[in-house]
């Protein structure tokens, strides 16, 4: 690529970057933990990240995020030399633990199982092993929620919410049944446990819109839109403060 081309992208990438930093000390200013001290947060194994998306930004992210810390504890992707096992991944003691629900453009099937790399299309092994195909779902199909490994990673995904204080969901439009019906039985499972609601900090430009048309009828949901892109930096934590929740 020509230099030029090579600064844009570092600097996107660096904004990017500054996003998942406020997004992070917000959390930490949601569980009282002192939002300037990000490695606190990050330790605090109070994290556990969903996402449909393919890419591995947040990957990067954390990973970049671990070396200036030089704490190689920080986070959980399932990035082993062996294959990928979900009860390895579950097991693991590290603090922020991503689930990739929809698949990733890093994980490959081959006859030992799924294994997560960067070199998979290049080389067209892994560990001696044929690659058998990706791990990505793509358009997204009712019967996925039927299929290693994404029933586990769904499973994880609505046991962390019938649990938790707070789901906080960026860019969503809750297009996916399979997820929203995890979210109702969840919500469900919560009620009968008389559980307090779940608080849910929707961020989307149309987060008000997509509450009154696909959340409305949910049970223990306490749906708290916020109305911006992410990528505003500074407005996340503000906007979240406005409402109440934070300092």
């Amino acid at each position: 690529l020509p230099d030029t081309k090579i600064q844009d992208l570092r600097k996107h990438l660096s904004k990017i970057y500054e996003c998942y930093d406020e997004l992070f000390k917000t959390i930490g200013a949601l569980f009282k933990i002192n939002p300037d001290n990000l490695l606190a947060i990050l330790r605090s194994n109070k994290t556990d990240m969903f996402t449909t998306n393919y890419d591995i930004i947040v990957e990067s992210y954390i990973k970049r995020t671990s070396n200036k810390f030089s704490d190689d504890r920080l986070f959980n992707d399932g990035s082993i030399s062996e294959a990928w096992k979900i009860s390895n991944f579950l097991n693991d003691d590290r603090r922020v633990r991503l689930f990739k629900l929809h698949g990733s453009i890093d994980q490959f099937k081959t006859e030992d199982g799924i294994v997560k790399t960067g070199q998979a299309e290049r080389i067209g092994r892994l560990y001696g092993n044929e690659i058998k195909g990706e791990v990505m779902i793509y358009p997204v199909r009712e019967n996925y929620l039927y299929t290693y490994p994404f029933h586990d990673l769904l499973d994880c995904f609505r046991d962390s919410i019938s649990m938790s204080k707070f789901l906080i969901c960026i860019g969503y439009s809750f297009r996916d049944g399979a997820i929203n019906d995890l979210i109702a039985d969840a919500m469900e499972f919560r009620k009968s446990k008389n559980a307090p609601d779940l608080i849910l900090l929707l961020i989307d430009p149309k987060a008000s819109e997509i509450n009154q048309s696909r959340l409305k009828h949910l049970p223990k949901l306490k749906i708290v839109p916020i109305e911006m892109e992410f990528g505003e930096v500074g407005e996340l934590h503000n906007k979240i403060k406005e409402r109440g929740f934070i300092n």
